[in-house]
């Protein structure tokens, strides 16, 4: 199934909306890989440029922005802005 790139599962193969129940764990599980894949980016910033947490900020649009303030939690860094939904 391709449905272009997205952050995180959130269909199943018919193109209906992963619903949320009990031991769904496919949204989460492609967040948390996500999740990994931008902390690795940033740690490579850092190292980079010698950067300090405090000085990185992320921008999100729809799922790049529950990915954004996902992301930015823990640990945290400078900032985010975010925007999700219609």
């Amino acid at each position: 199934l391709d449905m272009g790139y997205q952050w995180f599962e959130s269909f199943e193969p018919d193109m209906n909306l992963i619903q949320p129940k009990k031991g769904e764990k496919r949204r989460i599980r492609s967040l948390q890989k996500s999740r990994s894949i931008l902390h690795d980016a940033i740690g490579a910033i850092r190292a980079t440029f010698n950067l300090p947490l405090s000085r990185i900020f992320l921008f999100g649009f729809s799922q790049g922005g529950i990915v954004c303030v996902d992301t930015a939690l823990n640990p945290p860094l400078g900032g985010l802005s975010g925007r999700i939904g219609g």
